[in-house]
């Protein structure tokens, strides 16, 4: 019974205060940068999917982990929703999110396993940066630079810390496997083309939600995602998704 009703809660939450924060931060960076440009957004379609991931999220959450857990997995998908509107919108990841996220992982790793769980997150953390940097690297001749920013990067190192180690492993291949599912219906459907670009956000969350909740999608991590090599190896593509990317 309670989980029902932490679920109906949060799921109001999302769709009645998440419209308004994307709201403020919006108006807040348009005001420091008059070049930002600002793409088309139907409201109402994103109350649903807000109204929809706090229903799944708080659902799954409340009914397999602890109170204090659950509740740091839905705020998360709280941020989620909001950082993914707003790099949607304005292209912008915005630096303050970034730090709350930070914050809140380095709780939740303590929480999760003390300073040892800490320790894997900022390993996590740095081991992101060094692929990515490396990454970068081998491909900067093949395309001339990267097209990710320092945003997108920000918000991949912050999944890392809140992930942890094994569940960064989890996120990177979730982050990986939707971009190229993405990309491929997006070349099909010519609504993109090889000189086009897109907010990644989406994407990294996604990847930072599946990596929280992977002892629940026991599907995701048995059946589709079954040795670590292949995990690694979903790794790589990211990144090479990363720099490569439309």
């Amino acid at each position: 019974m309670k989980q029902i009703i932490y679920t109906i809660l949060f799921s109001a939450l999302f769709v009645s205060t998440i419209s308004h924060v994307v709201e403020k931060f919006v108006c807040i960076k348009k005001a420091k940068n008059n070049s930002i440009i600002e793409r088309p957004f139907d409201k109402k379609t994103y109350n649903v999917l807000y109204f929809v991931c706090g229903l799944f999220v708080s659902y799954i959450s409340f009914t397999n982990y602890s109170f204090i857990h659950a509740l740091f997995i839905t705020v998360f998908a709280y941020i989620s929703c909001v950082v993914t509107t707003i790099d949607n919108r304005i292209r912008i990841i915005p630096n303050e999110i970034v730090v709350v996220m930070f914050f809140l992982g380095l709780i939740l790793r303590f929480i999760d396993g003390g300073f040892i769980s800490v320790l894997y997150g900022f390993i996590s953390m740095f081991a992101v940066f060094v692929i990515f940097m490396v990454t970068l690297a081998v491909t900067k001749g093949f395309v001339g630079g990267s097209k990710v920013g320092a945003g997108d990067l920000k918000l991949m190192m912050v999944v890392a810390l809140a992930s942890g180690y094994p569940n960064i492993l989890y996120s990177i291949s979730a982050m990986a496997i939707a971009m190229l599912v993405f990309i491929i219906l997006s070349l099909m459907s010519k609504t993109l083309t090889l000189r086009s670009t897109f907010p990644m956000a989406g994407f990294i969350v996604f990847g930072l939600m599946i990596g929280l909740l992977n002892e629940v999608v026991w599907v995701w991590k048995n059946i589709l995602l079954k040795n670590q090599v292949n995990l690694w190896l979903n790794m790589h593509l990211f990144f090479r998704l990363c720099f490569l990317r439309l």
